[in-house]
């Protein structure tokens, strides 16, 4: 059994795209960077880490494609691609806690011994979902490093098929989790959209950005949940770098968006200023003086 086109493609050095997308990821880091200096929000240093680790995965795409026979790099490559995904994702739901602490149907706050509190009036059902897939997006990364390990393995040739069948297996079941993870929080963004606003969820832009970077996420993870169940064809390995642009051009995308080129500080502004300040730092769950939660 030969190695699912996947992770072939995935990994497989291409020298002109991977000097490309390296340059856009560094960029990226460096505009998130300025944005951490800037307000400091947890976005922004999720997002920081991202591009910086795709920076890095992408150099050594370019190592690999001058030495395409190295095991090393090819072990390297698959760690660095499937072991940083989480972080987009987890990225993205914390964007959506923040944006919950900008909604006023979501937030009661209360005067108690001249501290002004702000509680939550989320319910524990809704704050454990946010909470449970949040925990679980660095175990799919975990898993999806395993198996590619696994597909690569080639120490012993009589147990080769089924340590690819395995690689193959953790692989699949890691991609449909993320693609749940993120169909879910699609769901989320409209469930909480209708509940807790006034405003018609057609008319909610800072929806509409919440439901564009989900839906960038979403067609990586279609195509990337595509390849895997696609046999292995010369045809599919001869249009590898197709894979490199649904792979990384959504990617740099959400970081643009994110990152202020697009999105800017509009999305966080609210009529509570204090509100709007302290969701820099803080989390969801978290409760007391001067911090939000929900």
């Amino acid at each position: 059994m030969s190695p699912s086109p996947f992770v072939f493609i995935t990994s497989k050095p291409t020298l002109f795209p991977s000097i490309i997308f390296s340059i856009l990821f560094l960029l990226a880091s460096s505009l998130h960077l300025f944005r951490i200096i800037q307000t400091r929000r947890r976005v922004y240093k999720l997002l920081f880490i991202f591009s910086f680790l795709r920076t890095v995965l992408f150099i050594i795409r370019i190592a690999w494609s001058k030495n395409q026979d190295s095991f090393e790099l090819a072990i390297s490559s698959g760690i660095f691609t499937a072991g940083a995904f989480f972080i987009i994702i987890l990225a993205i739901y914390i964007l959506l806690e923040d944006w919950i602490l900008t909604l006023s149907n979501a937030i009661q706050i209360t005067d108690s011994n001249s501290n002004s509190q702000r509680r939550s009036k989320l319910t524990n059902y809704e704050h454990y979902t946010l909470k449970t897939a949040e925990c679980l997006l660095p175990a799919f990364s975990a898993l999806f490093v395993v198996g590619s390990i696994k597909e690569f393995n080639t120490d012993m040739s009589d147990e080769l098929d089924t340590s690819i069948e395995k690689g193959d297996t953790i692989i699949k079941f890691s991609m449909i989790s993320f693609l749940i993870s993120v169909s879910l929080y699609m769901l989320l963004v409209t469930y909480f959209a209708i509940k807790y606003s006034n405003i018609p969820i057609h008319k909610q832009l800072k929806v509409l950005v919440l439901y564009i970077v989900g839906a960038l996420l979403l067609i990586e993870l279609v195509y990337g949940t595509f390849m895997i169940f696609s046999p292995p064809t010369d045809k599919i390995n001869k249009y590898s770098w197709v894979f490199y642009l649904f792979e990384s051009l959504p990617e740099v995308l959400i970081l643009a968006i994110l990152g202020g080129v697009i999105l800017g500080e509009w999305f966080f502004e609210e009529e509570n200023i204090e509100l709007v300040d302290s969701i820099k730092t803080v989390s969801i769950g978290s409760i007391g003086n001067g911090n939000a939660s929900v």
